[in-house]
């Protein structure tokens, strides 16, 4: 028996609603307006929640696989996808995952797109300044957490906002596996989809870029890694998809496939953008160039708890080693 890893039609209409809302609304130019920021650089504080991250809360991305939104782990991948193409801003990773560990008051206001989640491990943890719900990670516990005093803004590779704080555990959440795998896959269809976005950025380049009156892109030096990432890409987006069918229907090696989900899209993101960089020289360095914004939230990204040894660690365990 084979396994069709072909969106449902709900899951393909939803896929399509969120492309046509990132062409008109998350455009480098359209994410920095009113900020005064140039793209790359850290948003203050007051802009989140802003009003593209409430867009996503009432095209009901940010409530998927809850109660109130609906949806499984197959329409957070049909999402997270196209977020991944479009280089969305947003803790996007956090808010899915907060979905199952909270309480119904507190998942309902993110859903709503009020409230930001940090999760992480202290003490610098993604998206804490400007955090509402903040969410401890130790191990294979999860906890609430205030923070006690003040959070120092770090200056991150894609933009967003960073923090060191001391936490205050407030109580423990429900068993965070289910929530993580989650999270690890809805992370890998974000980096395959960003990575896809390289990919095609990339590709383009070599064909328009003529040294000794021959585009680049029919070089050896320069196809065969390209095509090596295409198939790079294709698997983690499968596994992506393999992963978030398994979520779906319990599958008990759900955290194995959730796991090397996340590791293979991660490489292959990593890969492509190193490569990108590499072909497009120093013009793939410049803020204004079309994929130096992409390959800084891809590096970002791939550092998000849990870690990776963690991830090799399920693997490996799903084969007796």
């Amino acid at each position: 028996m084979t396994l069709d890893l072909e969106f449902d039609e709900d899951d393909a209409a939803l896929a399509s609603s969120v492309k046509r809302f990132c062409a008109d609304r998350c455009s480098p130019e359209v994410v920095a307006a009113g900020s005064g920021l140039q793209p790359a650089e850290r948003w203050p504080t007051d802009l989140w929640p802003n009003d593209l991250w409430r867009g996503f809360a009432d095209l009901g991305v940010l409530a998927l696989a809850t109660p109130e939104g609906g949806g499984g782990a197959t329409s957070i991948v049909a999402a997270m996808e196209q977020l991944g193409q479009a280089n969305a801003p947003g803790p996007f990773v956090a808010t899915f995952a907060a979905g199952q560990l909270v309480h119904d008051a507190d998942r309902k206001a993110i859903g709503a797109g009020g409230v930001i989640v940090s999760m992480g491990e202290p003490p610098l943890m993604p998206w804490l300044p400007v955090a509402g719900i903040v969410i401890e990670l130790a191990g294979d516990t999860g906890y609430l957490a205030r923070v006690d005093g003040p959070v120092e803004a770090v200056d991150t590779l894609g933009g967003e906002p960073w923090g060191r704080g001391h936490l205050v555990r407030i109580e423990e959440v429900a068993p965070v596996g289910p929530a993580l795998d989650l999270a690890n896959t809805a992370l890998a269809a974000y980096l395959a989809g960003a990575g896809q976005r390289l990919l095609e950025a990339t590709s383009q380049y070599a064909a328009d870029r003529v040294q000794f009156r021959t585009a680049i892109g029919t070089f050896q030096a320069v196809a065969h890694p390209l095509a090596d990432s295409a198939l790079r890409l294709s698997a983690a987006r499968s596994l992506a998809r393999v992963a978030a069918y398994a979520i779906d229907r319990h599958d008990a090696n759900a955290t194995a496939k959730a796991a090397a989900a996340r590791i293979s899209a991660s490489r292959a993101a990593l890969g492509i953008s190193y490569r990108a960089h590499q072909f497009f020289g120093a013009l793939g360095f410049t803020l204004e160039g079309p994929i130096a914004g992409v390959s800084s939230r891809i590096r970002q990204l791939s550092m998000l708890a849990p870690r990776p040894a963690a991830n090799r660690d399920a693997v490996l365990a799903a084969h007796g080693l």
